[in-house]
């Protein structure tokens, strides 16, 4: 599908509004080009440093990562371009968003965990458990290879209390 560089800023931003809450890279990126298909990786990261620079978009940290958000004018235009994004992509776009989890705004007491490339050969797990929509523990954990990473991200999810009250332990030996 070939899209002009303007349609492709008002669907970087449609994807911001959509998403309703800050969006990591990865998630971005997943949307966009991997999960729908809409456009090239290269694509989407232009527009999105662009709207950046414009101050359409801005960085901001979420849960100690860096993520994307609106800003009051690219909320602005948003409003009144919507509608120059054919009524297909927006379609493709929300059912994409729509199918990811949202474990922090959802769940009040949620574990999840992503897999996430440190380099060409080397992954690294980044895990979260909530409780009351709390931060409880964040850990990040260079597992080395991709597999690795998967088994460590499908173990926090399944053991995360257990995991949470031990680095307690660990940590707090007199409080027992």
């Amino acid at each position: 599908m070939f899209l002009e560089k303007e349609e492709i800023k008002f669907i970087v931003l449609y994807v911001l509004k959509q998403y309703k809450a800050p969006i990591t890279s990865e998630a971005f990126y997943e949307i966009l080009t991997w999960d729908k298909e809409i456009m090239g990786f290269f694509d989407a990261a232009a527009a999105m440093s662009e709207l950046v620079s414009d101050k359409y978009a801005e960085k901001t940290f979420y849960r100690n990562e860096e993520c994307y958000t609106l800003t009051e004018d690219g909320i602005k235009a948003i409003g009144l371009f919507k509608k120059k994004i054919p009524k297909s992509i927006q379609n493709r776009i929300d059912s994409a968003i729509e199918n990811r989890r949202y474990d922090a705004l959802s769940a009040p007491d949620a574990a999840y965990a992503e897999v996430l490339p440190v380099n060409h050969k080397d992954f690294m797990a980044r895990c979260t458990l909530l409780q009351n929509h709390t931060p409880m523990l964040e850990l990040s954990l260079n597992a080395g290879s991709e597999a690795q990473a998967k088994a460590v991200s499908k173990y926090f999810k399944n053991h995360s209390k257990e995991i949470y009250n031990k680095i307690l332990e660990i940590c707090m030996p007199d409080e027992q």
